[in-house]
């Protein structure tokens, strides 16, 4: 995990369904492929709630959640269905579990999606942000969601398809709770 991001956005003491790592394999199992390490830590550290007080991440271990799978079977169905209704707006990314296909780690406020592509191993996959309409406006990134948090809190990297007017450090960073 990308040290910056501790210290950007401190381990709040009041955690809200915080990973565990002995669940991780379950997890994996389960959704047919092993995830990045830097995700998992980001859920054993931080639980539930949004960083920037914009992006969420997926927190298989939420009470109110369905499983990594269902949840990912269901935003990938609607990008597929996207797909094949505007082909030519919608962007042509496979989807998980084909090879290089798109797997879904959280989302924004404004409901942007955020992928990983599925190439390689899972420690190596690259960043995908689509805008809220799945058109075109993709964000591709080379870097953990832990690298891309730090960067983006920093304001080193700006997404052309976020609001210009986040304040994203204005809740220290991190902020528990759920949407």
């Amino acid at each position: 995990m990308d040290e910056r991001l501790i210290n950007l956005a401190p381990t709040p003491s009041n955690l809200i369904e915080a990973g565990h790592t002995e669940a991780w394999p379950d997890i994996e199992a389960e959704l047919g492929t092993g995830l990045p390490n830097d995700f998992k830590e980001i859920i054993d550290r931080y639980g539930t709630g949004r960083f920037g007080n914009y992006i969420y991440l997926f927190n298989p271990f939420g009470s109110n959640q369905p499983t990594y799978k269902q949840w990912a079977g269901d935003l990938l169905q609607d990008y597929l269905t996207h797909q094949t209704k505007w082909p030519d707006l919608t962007a042509s990314f496979s989807a998980f579990p084909e090879p290089e296909g798109l797997l879904p780690w959280g989302y924004t406020k404004n409901a942007s999606w955020l992928f990983w592509k599925t190439v390689g191993e899972p420690d190596q996959w690259p960043l995908v942000l689509l805008d809220a309409d799945l058109t075109k406006s993709v964000s591709e990134y080379e870097m953990t969601i832990s690298t891309f948090l730090s960067e983006w809190l920093l304001e080193n990297i700006i997404v052309e398809f976020f609001p210009d007017d986040l304040e994203v450090m204005a809740d220290g960073g991190f902020r528990p709770g759920r949407n």
